[in-house]
């Protein structure tokens, strides 16, 4: 084709010159359409022009690009920048700020599911040439109603439905009771179809042509209503009743609601024609923060009704939290609007402002907080809201300011982690410590909200407690102020930091192994602050504050014994504790105070918890005050893989000796036995020698983010597998033989997986290619070999293509859910399998998992392949081999509704023949 004629085509799409504004931009299927070539051609042409720099590549689903001349000439600003993960992202590199926004913005939800709902969402509706039918399920009052409205909106803004389509709603309820009457709704009906029908009659899927029809309530669709509506989804005609020589044609787009199950309430013929299916959330199922966001929109829309600002109290707020209504969102919304409605009522003669409190929601809510009110303050203080401020004007509140202010600053530390760890094969560790530090030194220059200061006290109360762990030298107030500090603006925060690539995930795998003092230390800051306090701790702020700690010098106690103090009272441990460290100047023990209505259970768990956070393999002494304590040997001997000892009877004096003792890095068993006077009774208990726990490494030459990777794969498939763990470990240092560090001594290594042999002397490597292939398969059964059967470990080897082929089926398919057709796609290979009794190649199953998901998808999509090199010949030749196919692959073609073309089974077949030459069907 016209290679110029191309470019202008693909300048056509890159900008609306109409609307002034950024185009839709192009796929590979619109130029497949537009042209009349093969979509791989079509795909292979973009991707050639995208190269040679001349387009522009949005990695959305599906995929679009731009001419970059275009976009340059329109924006008046150079292109240096040729791949963006989002439209959003394109758009900010332009500074393009359009009028029209979208829709989806006001649906509520910051979690990865929500977003691809919503995309899921835009996919159907815009998909050629009458979208795809979308059925929306959920309790009443979720906004099933509300959310087609926004998809409608959405079509509307985008110009994928003309300007005079409708949004037509039709309550199926209504009309249950008779399947000839709703028929006659929709379809409309001839004259003389039914007695009084006099005349012709226009349906109501005439008047949605070009629009969106929206069913309400469609499980009330008797079977035969379900029937007729077959032909509308899958060809886009009707019949009106009586009438069945007259067909019509139409361009409708079709969304369904239901509060039921829909394989209970629809027929299964009709729910394979609904590829999409969108589940919503009640009420009760939504994060705190979600909540809280859906009540601030529905103060900040009566705000704006009636022109007034809104100051609603904490207990108002507390109270919608813990209100579960039966309506869901729904009665939620009108609770709000009554309690605006009383208090507006209460204080009619108010200028601006109007104050809502308890005594202005309904009645049963008054109730609901007079008998739950101590425990809703105490459930929702971690929330940090003391009352929330709507204006009836779009300006921000002085808290919202103060807010934005802290919150861009997070934001700008977020990016620049996210960058450095995306853009680097070796993540920058060092560089990252010294980001981290930067960041929250600056947010140290902002003063806390009034409202924020009540609550400094109590956490820096916890994390003194949890830091005084280590030495009492090593971290300043200073240092607990500034995390502190970062910890209440991230849970002030209303923003959305979503690790959606997972960058957040590998650099903590990373810190795990680089800086594990800190990332213990962090885990039990974590643990305290949401066991205590009630936050919540996230990734990113995990991964900050390990690296925050890292900043500091290293701690000078990091090896050497340790010992726990444990008493009966509230603070007797911790007073023998606090003088013996004060005596020694270095803090050597941590006291653990018993009052009497505390479990040893639960003494032990914060033992363990403590334990999380030293060298496990140092030895520890354990004082104990009397013989009930005594038990803590058996419950804490698998927790520590060092040397215990465990003394009965403590005394200060004889915590102060061994302290001596410690100081002089004099061994364990050397030290109880010199103060054996002093000591009544005391037990040595021995780390278990041959309790090694089984390991796979996995490891590459480029860097540990690689090695990362390689681990979370073997990670998923050794799920359930009680006697295998799979580390990560950075090549360099296993090339240089450093076999006789910890971990070695630790674990039991069954054997190495990754790029390159680092050649440990009796440990076995296996390429992590060479186990995909299938080549050299007797290296991977001998690394696993020794604690699993053989049939286990072909059950492991499946699941591990499995989970490769879906890392590849996610790039491929928009509409179906990947792992779903995966699973599908397992079986037929299996039958496949056992048809022809066969055994298939790694390779041969990874090819194809990937292409019969892709074949599904297009079958749905009723794209099909028709095309195949001599096809007759292939049909008369294979006669046995597509019958089998056809037998194997009959559930896939009943739960998907498609028919496996004989051209698309000829690729099938080439695809098994080039990988099994001796396959004789």
């Amino acid at each position: 084709m016209d290679i110029d004629q191309l470019i202008q085509f693909l300048s056509q799409q890159s900008i609306n010159r109409k609307a002034q504004q950024l185009g839709k931009g192009a796929t590979a299927t619109l130029l497949s359409d537009t042209f009349q070539m093969n979509r791989s051609v079509a795909s292979r042409l973009l991707n050639d022009l995208f190269h040679r720099q001349e387009l522009i590549k949005v990695n959305s689903r599906p995929v679009l690009f731009y001419e970059r001349k275009t976009l340059e000439n329109f924006y008046h600003k150079r292109v240096d920048t040729f791949v963006f993960k989002s439209i959003s992202d394109l758009k900010s590199y332009f500074s393009i700020n359009e009028n029209i926004s979208d829709p989806f913005q006001e649906f509520i939800g910051e979690s990865m599911d929500t977003k691809n709902m919503i995309e899921q969402c835009k996919t159907a509706i815009s998909y050629p040439p009458s979208g795809l039918p979308i059925l929306i399920t959920g309790n009443s009052g979720v906004g099933k109603s509300y959310l087609a409205k926004l998809i409608y909106d959405y079509a509307s803004n985008e110009e994928i439905i003309s300007n005079n389509g409708k949004f037509i709603t039709l309550n199926c309820a209504e009309y249950a009771d008779n399947p000839d009457l709703i028929t006659a709704k929709l379809f409309g009906h001839v004259k003389g179809a039914f007695t009084g029908a006099d005349n012709h009659k226009m349906g109501i899927v005439e008047a949605a042509n070009n629009g969106v029809l929206f069913l309400d309530e469609a499980h009330r669709l008797s079977f035969e209503s379900q029937e007729k509506l077959f032909l509308l989804m899958d060809k886009g005609v009707y019949n009106p009743l009586g009438s069945n020589d007259i067909e019509k044609k139409t361009n409708v787009r079709v969304i369904l609601a239901t509060t039921e199950n829909p394989g209970e309430a629809f027929l299964p013929t009709f729910t394979r024609r609904i590829p999409v299916i969108i589940d919503l959330p009640s009420l009760n199922q939504m994060s705190l923060k979600n909540r809280q966001t859906l009540i601030k929109k529905f103060y900040k829309d009566e705000s704006k009704r009636i022109n007034k600002t809104l100051d609603i109290s904490k207990n108002v707020i507390y109270t919608l939290f813990k209100y579960d209504p039966p309506g869901n969102i729904g009665e939620l919304k009108n609770v709000i609007i009554f309690s605006c409605a009383s208090a507006l009522q209460e204080n009619s003669m108010a200028d601006d402002n109007i104050s809502i409190n308890i005594r202005h929601l309904p009645e049963h809510l008054i109730k609901l907080y007079a008998d739950n009110k101590y425990y809703l303050n105490y459930q929702f203080k971690h929330i940090f809201l003391d009352e929330m401020v709507i204006d009836y004007e779009d300006g921000p509140t002085l808290a919202d300011k103060h807010i934005t202010k802290t919150e861009s600053i997070i934001h700008h530390l977020f990016k620049d982690i996210q960058t450095k760890v995306k853009n680097h094969q070796d993540i920058p560790f060092s560089a990252l410590v010294e980001d981290v530090k930067k960041y929250l030194d600056e947010l140290q220059s902002f003063s806390l909200l009034e409202s924020s200061e009540q609550k400094v006290n109590t956490i820096e109360k916890l994390l003194f407690n949890v830091l005084k762990v280590y030495d009492y030298t090593f971290y300043s107030q200073q240092t607990i102020s500034k995390i502190t500090k970062y910890i209440i603006y991230r849970n002030e925060s209303f923003s959305a930091l979503t690790d959606e690539e997972g960058v957040f995930r590998k650099l903590l795998e990373g810190l795990k192994h680089v800086y594990p003092r800190e990332f213990n230390q962090a885990n039990l800051i974590k643990e305290e602050m949401e066991n205590v306090l009630g936050l919540t701790i996230n990734l990113l702020d995990l991964n900050i504050i390990i690296l925050f700690l890292r900043s500091f010098e290293k701690l000078t106690d990091s090896k050497g014994i340790k010992s726990i103090i444990v008493c009966h009272g509230e603070n007797t441990a911790s007073s023998i504790a606090n003088v013996a460290n004060r005596l020694l100047g270095k803090y050597l023990f941590q006291g653990f105070d018993m009052p009497i209505e505390v479990s040893v259970s639960d003494v032990i768990e914060k033992m363990k918890l403590f334990l999380k956070t030293i060298d496990n393999h140092n030895d520890i002494i354990i004082f104990v005050d009397m013989g009930s304590l005594t038990q803590l040997s058996d419950r804490l001997e698998n927790s520590f893989k060092g040397t215990i000892g465990l003394v009965n009877n403590v005394t200060t004096s004889m915590v102060i000796e061994a302290g001596e003792s410690i100081l002089q890095n004099k061994p364990i068993k050397q030290i109880l036995a010199k103060m054996k006077k002093q000591i009544p009774k005391y037990q040595i208990i021995e780390p278990p020698a041959n309790k090694k726990e089984n390991v796979i490494i996995t490891t590459c030459d480029t860097g540990i983010g690689t090695a990362m990777k390689f681990k979370e794969l073997l990670d998923r498939i050794f799920k359930n597998i009680k006697n295998i763990d799979v580390i990560a470990f950075d090549y360099s240092t296993l090339e240089h033989n450093e076999s006789e560090s910890a971990l070695f001594d630790s674990y039991n290594i069954l054997g190495i997986v990754g790029t390159l042999d680092p050649e440990i002397e009796g440990i076995p490597f296996v390429a992590i290619e060479d186990i995909i292939n299938g080549e050299n398969q007797f290296k991977w059964y001998e690394i696993l070999g020794t604690v699993l059967t053989e049939s286990e470990i072909t059950v492991l080897n499946d699941k591990l293509l499995k989970q490769f082929s879906m890392q590849s089926v996610l790039d491929h398919i928009t509409i179906l859910n990947p792992e779903k057709i995966i699973n599908h796609v397992e079986r037929a290979l299996s039958l496949l399998q056992e048809i022809f009794q066969i055994k298939l190649s790694n390779s041969s199953k990874i090819s194809l998992y990937i292409h019969i998901s892709c074949l599904i998808e297009r079958l749905v999509k009723q794209q099909p392949i028709e095309i195949y090199a001599e096809l007759d010949n292939f049909e008369h030749k294979h006669r046995e081999f597509i019958g089998g196919i056809k037998k194997a692959f009959i559930q896939l073609e009943n739960v998907y509704n498609i028919t496996l073309p004989t051209s698309e089974i000829g690729y099938i077949h080439d695809i098994i023949k080039h990988n099994h030459l001796d396959f004789a069907y």
